[in-house]
C-alpha cells in the first residue's frame, strides 16, 4: 500500500469517525469544550445583565446545533466583563426559573453537583404540552469577572434512541477551560 492510499484511507476514517459522533467544540474564547451531537452555530454576542444605572456589565452568546423538530444542544456563556460578586443560589434559582417560564415547562427533577469543580445546579424538564422534555446543567464559575454557564438538550418524540444518546454524551463531554 502507498502512501497516497494510507493517507486517503486515514482521512476518510476520520472523516467517518467525526461524523457519527458529531462535532467536538474547543472554544478558547468562551471558556468551554463539549462534543456537540451536530455542526454547532456560534449566535451573535449580545448585552445582558445590567448594573443600576442601566448599562450592560456582561455578555452573552449561545453555541447551539440542532435537529429541527427532533432535538437541540446549546451552550450559552454569559460573561461579566466588570469584577461582580454573584449569589450560587440566587443564580441557579434564577436562571432554572427564566428557563423552564420561557419554555413553558415544569421541573422534573434536579440536584446540585460540580462541573470541572465548579458549582452546578442540573435539572430535568418537561415542556407542559409533554411534546418535548430534556436536561439544563447550570455552572457559575465565581472568579473576579465571572461567568454563568448554561448547558442543555431538549428533545421531541421523534428523537430516536441515538439522538438522545448523542445529547447525554454531549452532556457528558461538556467541559470548563
Amino acid at each position: 500500500m502507498n502512501i497516497r492510499t494510507l493517507l486517503t484511507a486515514s482521512v476518510l476514517l476520520l472523516l467517518s469517525t467525526i461524523a457519527a459522533s458529531g462535532e467536538y467544540l474547543y472554544s478558547e474564547q468562551f471558556g468551554f469544550t463539549a462534543d456537540f451531537p451536530g455542526a454547532p452555530q456560534v449566535g451573535t454576542p449580545a448585552g445582558s445583565a445590567k448594573d443600576a444605572s442601566g448599562s450592560f456589565v456582561s455578555t452573552a452568546v449561545v453555541v447551539s446545533a440542532t435537529k429541527p423538530g427532533v432535538d437541540y444542544a446549546f451552550v450559552s456563556v454569559d460573561s461579566y466583563v466588570v469584577p461582580v460578586a454573584l449569589d450560587r443560589e440566587a443564580i441557579f434559582d434564577a436562571k432554572r426559573d427564566s428557563f423552564l417560564a420561557s419554555l413553558g415547562a415544569s421541573l422534573t427533577s434536579s440536584h446540585e453537583g460540580t462541573v470541572c469543580d465548579y458549582p452546578a445546579y442540573y435539572f430535568s424538564f418537561g415542556l407542559n404540552d409533554n411534546s418535548a422534555s430534556g436536561d439544563v446543567i447550570i455552572v457559575l464559575v465565581q472568579t473576579p469577572k465571572p461567568r454563568i454557564y448554561i448547558v442543555g438538550t431538549s428533545y421531541t418524540k421523534k428523537a430516536a434512541a441515538n439522538d438522545v444518546a448523542a445529547l447525554a454524551k454531549f452532556l457528558d463531554t461538556f467541559r470548563i477551560q
